[in-house]
């Protein structure tokens, strides 16, 4: 299986996955709604909440890839996880914020047609 390929926008390096990801999470915190125009991150910035496997099927790849893509955006600083635990101890499904670098990373990406 070969590397997929990275590409580095706005001083940030991501591979494929994790721009699919950044993407599907931007498209589900605006509802499918691009932003009014660039400067208007605020939709961007909504939180999300959705499990792995309902993740992995929409991207059509296994839930470790997305566990890893996760991990990658979060360690780049373009998406935080956010942990949801039950009153008993229970975990959640996390929930999940684009950040404002992850908003001008995605804008990036879109004008690149790296993800559309």
């Amino acid at each position: 299986m070969g590397r997929k390929p990275r590409f580095t926008l706005c001083g940030v390096t991501v591979n494929e996955t994790e721009a699919r990801l950044l993407a599907l999470m931007a498209r589900l915190a605006t509802d499918g709604e691009p932003p009014a125009d660039e400067e208007d991150a605020e939709p961007l910035c909504r939180v999300v909440t959705v499990g792995k496997r309902a993740i992995a099927k929409e991207m059509g790849c296994s839930e470790v890839s997305v566990r890893r893509a996760t991990l990658g955006l979060e360690r780049a600083g373009l998406l935080q996880v956010i942990p949801r635990r039950l009153e008993n101890g229970g975990q959640l499904e996390n929930a999940y914020q684009v950040t404002r670098e992850g908003v001008l990373a995605l804008a990036e990406f879109t004008a690149r047609q790296i993800v559309r």
